[in-house]
């Protein structure tokens, strides 16, 4: 059921109580303000619960994400809409969408089914990391994503204000992969990772990085149209996604993340990996950042390998380069202590003991990319 929600009830730029002659006072939402066309109207009410309320970002090429308020549980949400505007659009004044011509009906319908089946699958996953999908459905000729909304910025957003420093940068991106290994454990990829993908949600210590906007309907529609429409971002897509049928695993979303690291801590993003194909002219993180450690910047370059053999193929090898990283930053320059490693890595790593020279436990590592020396201390 689709009806329309009292417009004077909430703000929809916050869903407080704050309305005053138009405008919010405690967010400034101002109800007169235009709004683009292709948006649904705030107020509009879905599965007669959802009010939907002001556009979060700008509409993207596959759909539009909004503020919304659940009625029945009392809390804001977060709703995607499926809208890819190469093939559909929702004409002015009305809230059903329609694909733009007969020749375009079969791939809208083909999209809109691959992102319900993403959605389906994406609500079996309860990661910190990795956003919760809590509902969907079919309404208005497309389908919804009901996730949780958080407070935050985008880490595009964060890094914007200054690239992070080193250990800021590779704590945020363990916390990633952790939620990625969740998503590989569970047989999917994201492959739309990016720093615009990635929210830092407000904790009450620190900012909980998570994974936004998976990309898997969005390669189905891309093999669906024989390759005639790349929907990826450049700079951040690894060159096996330029062409629709090459082999794509974990080191695609390896890349990904290997790009938005570089971006972090560089304030830049890599080259688009077509171009470098054609001619690498990619700079290595420590070129452009002086101060980062030679780990850091090999664990960087490793994950940008054009070719997809030559970089690590789980997240784990990855993860452990980069724990290492940390591990190796927290020792004085003066000494090279080997410490118990983080609960990202897999093995349990050691020191001697004092007094017991005898008691080392093996470490698997590899030194070219770790750097780590056992001396007693």
């Amino acid at each position: 059921m689709i009806d329309e929600f009292n417009a004077f009830e909430l703000c929809p730029g916050c869903f407080g109580e704050t309305v005053r002659r138009g405008i919010c006072s405690g967010c400034g939402y101002d109800r007169e303000a235009a709004q683009h066309a292709i948006f649904l109207e705030t107020g509009t009410l879905l599965e007669n619960k959802f009010v939907i309320g002001k556009p979060l970002g700008k509409p993207g090429g596959f759909g539009v994400v909004y503020l919304a308020y659940d009625r029945d549980l009392a809390i804001k949400v977060a709703i995607k809409e499926y809208l890819p505007q190469q093939w559909a659009s929702r004409q002015a004044g009305r809230a059903t969408i329609s694909p733009l011509s007969k020749e375009e009906e079969p791939y809208f319908r083909y999209g809109l089914e691959k992102f319900l089946e993403e959605a389906r699958t994406l609500a079996r996953f309860r990661h910190a990391n990795v956003v919760r999908i809590n509902h969907f459905f079919h309404a208005l000729g497309t389908g919804y994503l009901v996730m949780d909304y958080y407070e935050g910025v985008t880490l595009d957003a964060h890094v914007k204000a200054g690239r992070l420093p080193e250990r800021e940068a590779v704590g945020l991106m363990l916390r990633l992969l952790d939620g990625l290994a969740a998503v590989h454990a569970g047989g999917m990829l994201h492959r739309d990772i990016k720093p615009q993908n990635i929210y830092l949600a407000h904790g009450e210590q620190e900012s909980m990085p998570i994974l936004l906007d998976f990309g898997e309907a969005r390669q189905a529609m891309m093999e669906q149209s024989g390759g005639l429409t790349v929907i990826l971002t450049h700079g951040f897509a690894p060159p096996e996604q330029y062409e629709a049928k090459r082999d794509q695993g974990p080191w695609t979303d390896i890349y990904a993340c290997g790009a938005t690291l570089y971006y972090m801590v560089t304030g830049k993003a890599p080259p688009d990996a077509l171009s470098r194909a054609r001619k690498d002219t990619l700079e290595t993180p420590q070129t452009l950042a002086r101060h980062l450690s030679p780990e850091l910047d090999r664990a960087i370059m490793w994950a940008l390998s054009l070719g997809p053999g030559c970089r690590p193929d789980s997240v784990a090898p990855w993860r452990d380069a980069l724990a290492a990283c940390l591990i190796e930053r927290a020792k004085p320059p003066e000494e090279k202590l080997l410490v118990d490693t983080m609960a990202a890595l897999d093995d349990t790593v050691t020191v001697p003991v004092r007094d017991e020279p005898a008691t080392l436990k093996t470490v698997r590592a590899n030194p070219s990319l770790y750097n780590i020396h056992l001396l007693y201390y």
